[in-house]
């Protein structure tokens, strides 16, 4: 039901504006490349790709353990 009503672009824009002057900040996004949906909507709210990332886990898959 809060699908498609534009709050999570405004909540985005709105921290955005406010690390950007509060802080100086630069925001940092990452995000999924197979998420085209979000995807679009940060395009359209300024962000750009500026370079992708591939993480690689060395042991075995499973759950972190924290250690």
């Amino acid at each position: 039901q809060w699908r498609r009503r534009g709050y999570a672009a405004a909540a985005v824009a709105s921290l955005c504006q406010r690390l950007q002057r509060q802080d100086g900040a630069l925001p940092i996004l990452y995000t999924q490349l197979a998420n085209p949906t979000s995807n679009r909507i940060y395009r359209r709210l300024g962000f750009r790709a500026v370079a992708e990332v591939t993480r690689y886990r060395f042991g075995a898959p499973g759950p972190a353990t924290g250690t």
